[in-house]
């Protein structure tokens, strides 16, 4: 998912959008983790968000997108997410929600 719709549940019991330290590169690996094992992920075919992406040359590289898409921040994020949905408190996550 590139966009979001979410319950305000889960932004409660999470205190936010996306567990604290991601970045940028895993929200949407999260969201969609979290849509699935709550079982509330809704695919909307009818929706059409316009991606304004400098790769579908719809914007331009600028240095901020430099550098939210750096290596770094990609790696550190996918160490975040990763230990998260791992961990005891995604689990407990998920079994508040359901």
């Amino acid at each position: 998912p590139t966009a979001v719709g979410m319950h305000g549940t889960i932004v409660r019991e999470l205190n936010g959008m996306v567990p604290e330290g991601l970045l940028h590169l895993y929200l949407d690996n999260f969201w969609k983790q979290i849509g699935q094992d709550v079982g509330s992920l809704t695919y909307l075919p009818e929706t059409i968000i316009e991606h304004m992406h400098p790769f579908a040359g719809k914007a331009e590289v600028d240095q901020g997108y430099i550098d939210v898409n750096a290596s770094e921040i990609y790696d550190a994020d996918k160490i975040i997410f990763d230990q998260y949905i791992n961990s005891d408190d995604y689990r407990d996550l998920v079994r508040r929600l359901l």
